[in-house]
């Protein structure tokens, strides 16, 4: 169980880092100062020696992600551009 936790994790963590990619015009420094902000947080707090995390880990990494995503959107509408990924872009034929 534990593991498919871990999977889990792991992969929507990608997918969250690859969205802030992309909604960021390709800019990689995005996604990598939220993976150090995650990770230095995780190991300041002596959080869990695992991916899955206790309680206070996913209140903290749950709340940051909203953190992330919510001043995406705002600036996406700010920008007048809308969201890069959105249904008729998430699925487009070559």
């Amino acid at each position: 169980m534990e593991l498919a936790l871990i999977f889990t994790t792991t992969f929507l963590g990608s997918v969250l880092f690859g969205w802030l990619y992309t909604e960021w015009k390709f800019n990689i420094w995005v996604p990598i100062a939220l993976h150090i902000l995650m990770n230095l947080a995780w190991m300041l707090f002596d959080v869990d020696d695992t991916a899955a995390g206790n309680w206070y880990a996913n209140i903290f990494r749950f709340l940051t992600i909203a953190i992330v995503i919510t001043w995406t959107v705002i600036k996406a509408k700010r920008m007048h551009n809308g969201l890069q990924v959105n249904r008729k872009t998430l699925w487009r034929k070559s």
